[in-house]
């Protein structure tokens, strides 16, 4: 008799070509939460199973076609353990958990933000065939949408906002790197604009993070280089508030009163750079007389210099070299 193994249930629903998220900004909740063991590491971690509801903006899913979509789960990990040695990458997937969700940064529990939604931005990755599988790239709160709205009214309203200050982009030694797994390996990768092969094997893992750390100490020596090039900056182009910020970032000794006038600011602004028609004159003659080699020193020995003779340090290497030929003037040898 031959041998029946026999299937329960029904499988014509089963669903086996999954719609992939593009690349966006979506709404997603958290269709379940676990505890697990990594296989690789061997430590506790959270895992998320994350269904998209609705876009960014609260609309409804739909396709090209216009029509309602359902789209693939994401899966997202985040460590739970922050007591040891972690990378500081693995690290802020848990942090940005906790922001999301208006949760406590110590002690909290995670099992509450079963069910609850949050802002997803998506971005590009592979699945090990190489086919197109979106990941989880930034958790954000759902308040943060309508909050950027108001802040862009309250901005078109009022004055213009201050520029934000760039933020400086994170360094990983060799270590940090080797700690992480192939999607943080991937974002460190995108990040830095460094190719990321479609499948990380553990050879390919190795030549990524040694691609990381040469794209790291090139982008070093890119942001050395451009605080020593000299910003030559036209001062007739300034107007009252630039003038002010202008004197502030360089840190002068010029001190600007309601009755003088935008030419007198700029004028005081020349003369504590030394670059009245007078101090130029006097400066080109101790030039030939002293022959100071200011032009020829890099930004760092120029800071030096003025740390020694506890002058400022900050501005362009044209205030920093004007700054220190008055300092000769003033205080000759």
């Amino acid at each position: 008799m031959p041998k029946v193994i026999k299937v329960k249930g029904d499988a014509t629903d089963v669903q086996t070509d999954f719609n992939h998220a593009p690349v966006d900004l979506y709404t997603g909740k958290v269709a379940s939460i676990e505890e697990v063991t990594s296989k690789s590491s061997g430590e506790q971690q959270v895992e998320l199973r994350w269904e998209l509801t609705k876009t960014g903006d609260g609309k409804k899913l739909k396709d090209k076609k216009n029509k309602p979509v359902t789209y693939a789960s994401i899966f997202y990990y985040a460590p739970i353990d922050l007591s040891g040695d972690i990378s500081p990458g693995w690290a802020r997937r848990l942090k940005e958990l906790l922001i999301a969700f208006g949760l406590p940064m110590k002690g909290a529990n995670l099992a509450k933000i079963d069910g609850k939604e949050a802002l997803l931005r998506l971005r590009e990755d592979t699945d090990q065939d190489g086919e197109y599988r979106p990941r989880i790239g930034k958790i954000l709160p759902l308040k943060s949408a309508d909050a950027d709205d108001e802040e862009e009214e309250e901005e078109e309203e009022g004055e213009e906002p201050e520029e934000e200050e760039e933020e400086e982009a994170e360094v990983y030694t060799k270590a940090e790197l080797k700690k992480m797994d192939n999607d943080e390996l991937k974002g460190v990768a995108e990040d830095l604009e460094v190719e990321a092969p479609k499948r990380l094997t553990a050879a390919g893992k190795t030549k990524l993070i040694a691609a990381i750390l040469e794209a790291q100490e090139e982008a070093e020596e890119e942001e050395e280089e451009e605080e020593e090039e000299e910003e030559e900056v036209d001062l007739d182009d300034l107007d009252r508030k630039e003038l002010r910020t202008f004197i502030k970032e360089n840190e002068l000794e010029v001190k600007v009163v309601k009755s003088m006038d935008d030419e007198a600011v700029r004028d005081a602004i020349r003369e504590a750079m030394g670059e009245d028609e007078e101090e130029e004159e006097e400066e080109e003659a101790e030039e030939e007389e002293n022959e100071d080699n200011y032009d020829d020193l890099s930004m760092e020995d120029l800071k030096q210099e003025a740390t020694d003779r506890e002058l400022q340090t900050k501005g362009s290497k044209k205030v920093l070299i004007a700054r220190l030929r008055k300092d000769d003037a003033e205080n000759p040898v």
